[in-house]
């Protein structure tokens, strides 16, 4: 909402610019009109991709469960065999980074960037991962494509 906001502000600017005889003020007014529009549209962008279903984040001493409808998730700190993040070229109205915690036999958790955010994932990984790659995590935070990046265990500690 902010970013829409900001958007029409620095378009009323622009066109005081018009106003004043500024040509450039033409170009900022359509630049700033279109990110205001971009930004309206985009909730119903989403709603096209899809109905959206409420999802759960926990994230405590123990690990950390996802729900979302009818599928429950769960891997405890203990369990995990790997830490890996797939990335899609889907976004940028749709998650586009997830976080995937594998465990023991079928467990094993996938978080969306967002709720991974939202719910310091990353930063719990980092305390309780000593040896997290996180050269790794940038990378994967930085691409636009399809890809699997594992992030721990290291390489050179995979059995």
């Amino acid at each position: 909402m902010l970013i829409f906001i900001v958007s029409l502000l620095l378009a009323a600017g622009g066109w005081a610019g018009v106003r004043r005889g500024d040509v450039f003020g033409w170009v900022a007014t359509g630049f700033f009109l279109l990110c205001a529009a971009a930004m309206a549209a985009a909730p119903w962008l989403r709603a096209r991709q899809g109905k959206v279903v409420a999802q759960t984040v926990t994230v405590d001493d123990w690990g950390v469960r996802r729900t979302m409808g009818d599928l429950k998730e769960a891997v405890a700190w203990t369990e995990l065999t790997e830490v890996s993040i797939f990335t899609t070229s889907e976004g940028p109205f749709v998650d586009d980074l997830f976080f995937v915690l594998r465990g023991a036999g079928e467990s094993g958790v996938v978080v969306s960037q967002e709720l991974a955010a939202e719910h310091k994932l990353l930063e719990n990984l980092q305390a309780r991962l000593p040896d997290l790659d996180n050269e790794t995590v940038i990378g994967a935070m930085g691409s636009t494509g399809d890809a699997r990046f594992v992030i721990w265990p290291p390489a050179d500690k995979e059995k």
